[in-house]
């Protein structure tokens, strides 16, 4: 018999954050055949197909290869198909904070840092399709609430989300409120009277 692959794994699904290219999955094993039981050196690489929503989803076939003792190539592949479903990391978030109603306004929000899970920073999907994922920006909306004696609560919704339309959120409170006492404009100096 001739050369040829076992143990070839099956086509399969797995989670951008598993994908590893070809370590994602192991690889086969090849035999010289021919009565010969002696293994051969098995080479893999990566044949993108659908790189649409790069990097939110993608497939990829791996394309193994070997080469017999007398020069002959066999080669053997599997599909790969990856998905995204894992929500954006928030990595860091304000604290929750209370400010003096006179600093409000040189007052500005830190935004969150947002990273997508979904990351390659080191593999482009294709030659047009750069390394995806990695740092995203953080949308916001405000809620502002009245407090007492004219202060008032800003509560800073952030979101952050994905090319595959997942979504994390995350609530911040910045309340300003009058911390400052009251103080005499004017006041009447002692007086002695008889």
């Amino acid at each position: 018999t001739g050369p040829s692959f076992v143990s070839v794994p099956d086509s399969v699904t797995v989670e951008c954050v598993d994908w590893m290219g070809c370590e994602t999955l192991p690889l086969p094993t090849a035999m010289a055949g021919s009565c010969n039981e002696e293994t051969l050196p098995v080479d893999c690489n990566i044949n993108y197909l659908a790189c649409d929503l790069y990097p939110a989803a993608f497939t990829a076939s791996l394309v193994y290869t070997a080469e017999t003792p007398c020069g002959d190539f066999i080669t053997d592949s599997t599909i790969v198909t990856v998905v995204d479903t894992s929500a954006p990391e928030f990595t860091w978030v304000p604290a929750d904070t209370t400010l003096s109603i006179e600093e409000f306004p040189l007052w500005s929000v830190e935004l969150p840092v947002c990273m997508d899970a979904c990351h390659f920073p080191d593999l482009a999907c294709g030659e047009d399709m750069p390394a995806g994922g990695g740092l995203m920006d953080c949308a916001y909306d405000t809620t502002v609430t009245p407090l007492c004696c004219g202060g008032f609560e800003i509560l800073y919704h952030f979101s952050a989300t994905d090319l595959a339309g997942n979504v994390s959120t995350v609530d911040v409170s910045v309340s300003f409120v009058d911390i400052t006492p009251p103080t005499f404009v004017d006041f009447p100096s002692d007086t002695l009277l008889s």
